[in-house]
């Protein structure tokens, strides 16, 4: 079963959505796992959208610091809360 969500919330889209698509003037530019769409900075700034919240903190958080890519990008604040948790308590080992 599909359900197709038409919306402007990108955090609910990301949360939410297996796949999403990017639409520009009538066309889809692109489309593929929230993950793949909405960490590609250039994808989203040709269709003039902006990243869900989730995926701007993480960018401030870690890669703008210079930080690795978790293996698993979060797209919700449980998953960012996770990552951060994985990576306190790392820093906390010897």
């Amino acid at each position: 079963m599909s359900v197709v969500v038409a919306t402007h919330d990108y955090d609910l889209a990301a949360r939410i959505c297996d796949r999403v698509c990017i639409v520009k003037e009538g066309g889809i530019i692109a489309e593929g796992p929230p993950s793949t769409i909405f960490y590609n900075r250039t994808l989203l700034d040709s269709g003039g959208l902006e990243p869900p919240s989730v995926v701007r903190l993480y960018e401030e958080l870690y890669l703008k610091r210079g930080q690795r890519r978790a293996p698993t990008l979060p797209l919700s604040i449980d998953d960012l809360c996770r990552v951060l948790q994985k990576d306190l308590l790392s820093a906390k080992r010897p």
